[in-house]
């Protein structure tokens, strides 16, 4: 576990997929961190490297 704020990974694979499909959609990042409560940067980071960072 990455600390007691962190969410399950299942969680967060669900809302990764979730910015990836989105993405692959077209939405733009900002958008898609407005519409799912993510930071832009991180979201960012995550769609480049097509994984969560753990």
């Amino acid at each position: 576990m990455h600390g007691t704020g962190a969410l399950p990974h299942a969680r967060c694979q669900g809302w990764f997929d979730e910015a990836a499909r989105l993405h692959a959609a077209g939405a733009s990042l900002s958008a898609i961190s407005r519409q799912l409560g993510a930071d832009r940067k991180t979201l960012r980071e995550c769609l480049r490297a097509g994984a969560l960072p753990y």
